[in-house]
């Protein structure tokens, strides 16, 4: 193979796979293969129908088709093609997929038969139903429901059932019917146009509107909209605050050039963050310093981009609200004013709100109806009702006598001198409340409701609330309390208790807030916010809302006086009633989302950095092997097992293909059948590498064994340069790799450890092309400690984004892409290529390979300069020329390098010539220079850095997962006893599971009679030895008084801690000590919940009891092995039970059920056990009882062999066909059939689904579509066969 240049389609190949009739047991007879052609011939002719369905098919027919043609066009007329929000909702919910939203709704997704296209391009078109149907209406067969299906036509899964898999789970009533795609090569298809293309209008929008996806994916912005250049000047000014202060450096020229000329290129020319760092990046450089660097980074370029986008919302709104303003409160001074000064979206927020507000004032003051019951009609709540009341009883009569001028107010808060002078009536309050109420009776209430008035509508003033929450942002603190719970001395919780840390400062704390914050919703910790300057704040406000003391110059003015007490106290009641009781918790609530946004945002930055840095690796390569030459890789292990199992052995060659496997049982004995074998292997093969791991801390058995047998090959080897290396690798890929779907589809007839060693060999091999190949499993590894409080679709983002900087720096070889169709990793490459996204990709294949897509059509792009005239719209090839590759002879040299055709020119002027790089430098083009430099000399040269073998600390770490902050000498640990010999006790680590001996030299003698398996002990690490994965544990009490137990004192945070809150803190409950014999608790009782159908009982006895009961009834019970836990046993039919668990996330104190709900094995999320019990178990209920009340089912095998056979005799033309429950696997079922009389009965199982019924991959969502589909597939597969 060439490997000239680094290629990202380095892979491994699946296992080549014959076409079979069935996996499994339930396949078609052997005794009947000699009669296939005759079968095949049988079943094209029909299957058997009643009599009575004989008769009338052919009078149904036509008045079918006909009331089917009128459906269609209705349904065409009130349908478009998107999902309505609710049934997206539903969509991402069920299948965690977040789902580009189309602006327009619609009530529902057909799906109609399948349709013969011309064209691929057309997978994604609306074909017109009956237009198919009257081209065809001479050839069409009538199935048990009646309805028309074109001969030859195959039920398969669409491309929208392999995305969305179990979206009809739990709401199969949101759908009808789903198109589905073009009838042919549909395995190809599948492949070819990925499962990811969604077939909404959106999408197509996506697919067509020349712009990069990742830019339009983004929600609520007008997409295709330049930022004009006030906008961007804007833009710059807020983005370049928001970026010093998440860094925690101050706003410089250089950062502000930087971050604009950045903004200029996403919000103008709408270019990636790969094309800016490959050929923009002399744009966000500092050439003050010498050698030439990037004032902004890559991540910094994707931390712009979200605040970019951003931007454009506060762009969208203010534009909306200016529409408003301009419309209904042009006149408003003071709301222009306002708005001119706008500068966060939260300012715009402020401002809609004091809008709304004046407007309800309005309304509220003339309608007869109150808002009570307006409201109550209306069937809403309003959390500021009593605030509404007030206005509709005339309350502002009173509000305008207290005299405050709210915007003169706030201005006099803002200014040095007092701009604020409240007129003071001549009355008292008190005169003036009856005055304006003579009838009232209780005139202080009117008053005190009067005063909350005024403070609701001093407090949805925009300046105030600005005015308070630059105070908080300026002099705010965050405060922390001590445990609210007894906790042991070395938790966690102890690092972020008594904090009082500045607000601005929180910032710069990175993702541990969300750890505070996920403290506070567990009660274990409480915040709050407060002013270091509350007292001084709140004299500022008492000093601008109160009138001035009148000078008293004789006897007659000292009641004005009195009155201009009274007025003032109601006044300064307005105000900090305002500020305390409304205003104060709405900006704390605005602080913690904003610190949670900044706290999500570190955690993507760190997860994406980390994925990066562990994709971008070159393969492993010896120092003989040539630059970008592929190794020879053995992977080994024995699994979960140990010594004593088969060990399994992969060899995947420079080609990226598994050549060979081997298994051996208990390969230790190098004298040893297995291990002569393994050395002949050795010895013919001569590996680069041997890399070892098994799926737990056994790996150091196996390392040890294989370590002997290599350095035996070795010291054999003539070329010692041809040395083999033995490494241990990292398998957090193989194990979600191993039982994935992925991985079956790709090695069907593989054992799962075979899978396993197949992936540790890729993953030396290509790192990156193994994490693609995972697609969302790789959401499962933990990539970062924090990761958990992600949202999933900010993780995925982040791990996406990783993906997009290593792709396009490594490139894609377009021709490869279409070469290779079957190669998934390959292909989701190619969504990370700048400017494209899963739609983009899958579209350019469509228009490349168009109508003459054959299964073995190879189309060749021989320039970039086609893709751009034939291919792309200008933009997107802007935004991807540079990192697709044209190999294989290109018209083109520099078509196969990363310089960009913009740049061509430049290229070629200095091709021959070393470009002079002070020359670059005083022409700012520094980084654009070192780039055609690079390129010229080593055209697509491997720039990933180079793949390390891991030091002893970092293979003791991945195998018994400690690290070296977690385990150490002189620490305290806890372990669990796991056996009891004579020699020692054999325990595991409680924080790892890792396994090790404690002598019973070092046990008290005390205790050593007392000690029993499961018993918890404290015990102190004397002493690691890494080489051998060995640890000397002591649990003597004198050994146990020097060592310590973990501490999460983090240096970082001192400067946080309030030392006087600290020392005075008094804990709930003082926390007993821990001794060093912990006996085994007390058992719990059963788990009971409040619930009709929950019993104490076992399984055995919920059988019994449901024996009497009708089928699908069901009783919920405590698991039997574990009775905290919850099962359910459900009678299917009877004598047919199937028992379950319930899998609960969030079981928090005080609820009897937790927050998550799934069934066992299931994938489903429920949200409460209701959802769960009339979606999971009642609705397949009805799909049982359909089945059990057909007139086809039978109670037993025999019953229906029995059934068939006598079909069969009277209708000997048909093929028999029928149901029975298959009672060893409940909630399953048997389709069984037979083509003539005396054969054996085929069978295939099916099982029951709250959305229907499934058999094998195909789903069916009611019985006739079950029958008609299984016909075509008998049909088709006997077709094939003949």
């Amino acid at each position: 193979m060439d490997s000239d240049s680094v290629q990202i389609e380095q892979e491994v190949y699946g296992d080549e796979r014959e076409p079979e009739e069935e996996d499994n047991q339930y396949s078609s007879s052997e005794a009947e293969e000699s009669t296939d052609s005759e079968a095949a011939k049988e079943i094209a002719e029909g299957f058997i129908v009643d009599e009575n369905e004989e008769e009338e098919v052919v009078e149904e027919v036509k008045e079918k088709r006909k009331k089917k043609k009128k459906k269609n066009k209705k349904r065409r007329h009130e349908s478009s093609d998107d999902l309505s929000e609710d049934e997206l909702d539903l969509i991402e919910e069920n299948t965690g997929v977040k789902i580009a939203r189309s602006e327009q709704k619609f009530k529902r997704l057909k799906r109609g038969v399948r349709k013969p296209s011309k064209d691929v391009k057309n997978i994604f078109d609306e074909d017109e139903e009956e237009e198919v149907l009257e081209e065809n209406e001479e050839d069409f067969v009538v199935y048990d429901d009646g309805e028309d299906f074109i001969e030859g036509e195959r039920h398969a899964p669409t491309l929208f059932d392999e995305v969305f898999h179990d979206l009809e789970d739990k709401y199969s009533f949101a759908f009808e019917k789903i198109e589905e795609p073009p009838d042919f090569n549909i395995e190809s298809l599948e492949k070819v146009f990925s499962p990811e293309a969604y077939l909404t209008r959106k999408d197509k929008e996506i697919k067509l509107t020349d712009l990069p996806e990742r830019f339009q994916l983004r929600p609520d912005i007008v997409v295709n909209r330049k930022l004009t250049k006030e906008e961007i000047n804007q833009a710059t000014d807020t983005i370049t605050k928001s970026l010093a202060d998440y860094h925690g450096i101050l706003v410089s020229s250089q950062l502000s050039r930087s971050v604009k000329n950045a903004l200029t290129l996403f919000g103008q020319e709408f270019v990636e963050v790969p094309y800016i760092w490959t050929y923009k990046r002399d744009l966000i450089a500092n050439y003050d310093e010498d050698p030439v660097t990037t004032i902004l980074s890559r991540t910094d370029l994707w931390h712009i981009f979200d605040l970019e986008y951003d931007f454009r919302k506060f762009v969208e709104m203010r534009d909306k609200l200016n529409s408003e303003i301009y419309k209904n409160h042009s006149q408003d001074s003071y709301v222009s004013k306002v708005f001119s000064e706008a500068k966060e979206i939260d300012e715009l927020y402020d401002l809609s709100v004091y809008i709304k507000f004046q407007e309800k004032k309005k309304t509220i003051s003339v309608q007869q109806v109150s808002p009570t019951e307006e409201l109550r009609r209306k069937g809403m709540v309003s959390k500021n009702l009593k605030y509404l009341e007030y206005i509709h009883k005339g309350l502002l009569k009173i509000v305008d006598k207290f005299g405050v001028q709210i915007p003169s107010f706030v201005r006099s808060l803002n200014s040095e001198t007092k701009l604020h002078q409240p007129v003071n009536e001549s009355s008292t309050p008190r005169e003036v409340a009856l005055q304006l109420y003579p009838e009232s009776k209780a005139p202080d209430e009117l008053l005190k409701q009067s005063m909350e008035l005024l403070a609701y509508e001093m407090s949805v003033d925009p300046m105030f609330r600005k005015f308070v929450r630059n105070n908080y942002m300026q002099n705010g603190l965050l405060i922390t309390s001590g445990p609210l719970e007894a906790i042991s001395d070395n938790n966690e919780i102890w690092s972020y208790c008594f904090w009082k840390i500045p607000i601005q400062k929180v910032f710069n704390i990175g993702g541990d807030f969300a750890r505070i914050l996920h403290y506070k919703n567990q009660n274990l910790i409480n915040i709050s916010f407060q002013l270091r300057n509350e007292e001084k704040f709140l004299e500022t406000l008492k000093n601008n809302i109160v009138s001035d003391i009148p000078r008293r110059f004789d006897l007659e003015t000292a009641p004005a006086s009195s009155n201009h007490v009274e007025w003032n106290k109601y006044r300064v009641d307005a105000a900090f009633k305002a500020y305390n009781d409304i205003l104060r918790p709405i900006i704390e609530s605005w602080l913690i989302a904003k610190f949670k946004a900044n706290a999500e945002q570190s955690i993507m930055e760190q997860c994406m950095l980390n994925l990066e840095r562990k994709i971008d690796v070159k393969p492993f390569r010896t120092p003989e092997m040539r630059r970008n030459a592929i190794p020879r890789v053995f992977a080994l292990s024995f699994g979960a097992g140990g010594i004593e199992n088969d060990t399994c052995c992969v060899y995947i060659n420079e080609n990226g293909k598994k050549a060979q496997e081997w298994s051996w049982p208990m390969l230790k004995d190098l004298n040893s059948r297995e291990g002569n074998e393994f050395l002949d292997a050795l010895e013919e093969i001569n590996p680069h590498v041997v890399a070892v791991r098994c799926y737990d801390f056994k790996t150091k058995f196996l390392l040890q064994t294989v370590k002997n047998f290599v350095r035996y090959h070795n010291e054999r080897l003539k070329n010692q340069s041809d040395k083999a290396t033995v490494i241990v690798t990292d398998d957090k890929v193989a194990m979600e790799y191993t039982a994935s779907e992925i991985a079956k589809k790709e090695f069907p007839k593989s054992s799962e450890l075979s899978r396993y060693c197949t992936s540790l060999a890729r993953m030396i091999q290509n790192p990156l092309m193994e994490y693609l190949r995972l697609g969302d499993k790789i959401l499962a590894i933990k990539f970062h400690p924090l990761q958990s409080f992600l949202p999933e679709e900010k993780f995925k983002e982040a791990l996406d984004r990783a993906f997009v900087n290593v792709v396009n720096e490594v490139g894609v070889d377009i021709n490869d892409i279409l070469r290779d169709e079957f190669n998934e990793p390959r292909q989701r490459a190619l969504h990370y290529i700048c400017g494209f996204g899963p739609r983009k990709s899958i579209y350019l294949k469509q228009v490349i390979f168009g109508e003459n897509y054959k299964p073995y059509y190879e189309p060749f792009i021989d320039s970039r300069a086609t893709l751009k005239e034939t291919y792309l719209e200008p933009k997107i090839f802007q935004n991807c020329a540079g990192f697709l590759r044209i190999r294989s002879d290109p018209l083109e040299p520099l078509d196969d390098s990363r310089i960009h055709p913009d740049l061509y020119d430049l290229a070629r002027k200095y091709s021959r010539n070393t470009p002079d790089m002070d020359d670059a430098r005083s022409n700012q083009k520094y980084f654009v220079m070192q780039l055609i430099k690079r390129e010229n000399r080593n055209p697509f040269g491997d720039r990933r850095r180079d793949f390390e073998i891991p030091t002893d600390d970092q293979v003791f770490e991945m195998v018994t997962k400690e690290t070296k902050d977690s385990l150490y000498p002189g620490l305290i640990v806890s372990v669990v006893v796991k056996s009891i010999t004579t020699g020692a006790l054999r325990v595991r680590l409680k924080n790892s599971g890792f396994e090790c001996n404690i002598g019973w030299n070092y046990i008290d003698k005390k205790v050593n009679n007392n000690i029993e398996e499961g018993d918890t002990l404290d015990a102190l690490v004397k002493s690691i030895n890494k080489d051998d994965f060995t640890i000397v544990l002591s649990c003597k009490p004198r050994d146990l008084e020097k060592g310590h137990h973990i501490s999460f004192y983090d240096k970082r945070f001192d400067e946080f801690i309030d030392r006087e809150t600290k020392q005075n803190y008094q804990p709930p409950i003082k926390v007993k000590k821990v001794s060093q014999y912990v006996p085994k608790p007390k058992p719990k009782p059963p788990r009971t919940i409040t619930h009709p159908c929950f019993e104490r009982v076992s399984a055995q006895e919920a059988e019994e009891k449901l024996s009497t009961q009708p089928n699908g009834f069901y009783i919920i019970r405590p698991k039997t092995d574990n009775p905290d836990k919850l099962s359910i046993t459900w009678k299917i039919c009877d004598n047919v039970y199937r028992h379950f668990d319930i899998i609960e996330l969030g079981l928090d104190p005080g609820l009897e059920v937790g927050r998550r709900l799934f069934v066992e094995n299931e994938q489903t999320e429920y949200e409460a056990l209701e959802e769960l019990l009339v979606t999971y178990i009642e609705e397949t209920n009805d799909f049982i009882d359909k089945m059990i009340n057909h007139q086809r089912f039978r109670p037993t095998e025999r019953q229906l062999d029995e059934f068939l056979e006598s079909c069969l005799r009277n209708n000997p033309k048909y093929t028999a066909y029928g149901f029975y429950m298959d009672n060893s696997n409940p909630g399953c079922f048997i389709y069984g059939y037979k083509f003539r009389p005396g054969t054996r009965m085929s069978k295939m199982r099916g099982m029951f689904r709250p959305y229907g019924l499934r058999v094998e991959d195909l789903r069916f969502s009611n019985l006739d579509e079950l029958i008609n589909g299984m016909k075509q597939k008998i049909y088709e597969r006997y077709s094939r066969k003949r």
